[in-house]
């Protein structure tokens, strides 16, 4: 599936989009799944670009694909497609959390833990909160608005970043 945006602007930095999606998900490039969860899987993970795209169309792709990803788990968590993006990030610990490769997809990891431990769906919310807020056409602002959304949980961007990473170390 793909989410497209369009030239309809609805307010600044808003902007329309709509989504396509493949007529078959049955081949074996969709992992051990069946068609139906593969479907589900890329149904919410698209929709949630679309939510994206109402907030800030000029936000950075690893965070509209790392908590696209993460929106995949929240409404299907029996599903588990999302593990297959695990070995690659944990083998490749030197790589940032905002890096723009297929590393990207497996820092769903990263709004897991903010999820689980600094406020759950409001903090990622707040996330996309901010980044409406300081949306820039030529800045990336995704991290300071992820640390405001945490400074609204007491904490910061770079305190939940370490605690992440000590706790994916020690389990």
């Amino acid at each position: 599936g793909i989410t497209y945006t369009t030239d309809g602007v609805i307010s600044e930095p808003s902007c329309l989009s709509f989504i396509k999606m493949r007529n078959n998900y049955s081949a074996s490039q969709f992992s051990l799944l069946t068609e139906l969860e593969n479907i589900k899987v890329t149904a919410v993970h698209e929709f949630f670009h679309a939510i994206q795209f109402g907030y800030n169309c000029y936000e950075k792709l690893w965070m509209m694909e790392a908590t696209a990803v993460w929106s995949e788990d929240k409404l299907y968590d029996n599903i588990n497609d999302l593990y297959r993006y695990i070995p690659s990030w944990f083998n490749n610990p030197q790589t940032p959390l905002n890096d723009e490769t297929s590393h990207m997809y497996g820092s769903f990891i990263f709004f897991q833990y903010l999820d689980e431990h600094h406020g759950g769906v409001n903090t990622i919310k707040s996330c996309w909160e901010y980044s409406r807020q300081l949306a820039s056409s030529q800045a990336d602002m995704s991290i300071i608005a992820i640390d405001n959304a945490l400074k609204d949980e007491n904490s910061s961007f770079n305190q939940a970043h370490s605690r992440m990473r000590i706790a994916n170390l020690i389990m």
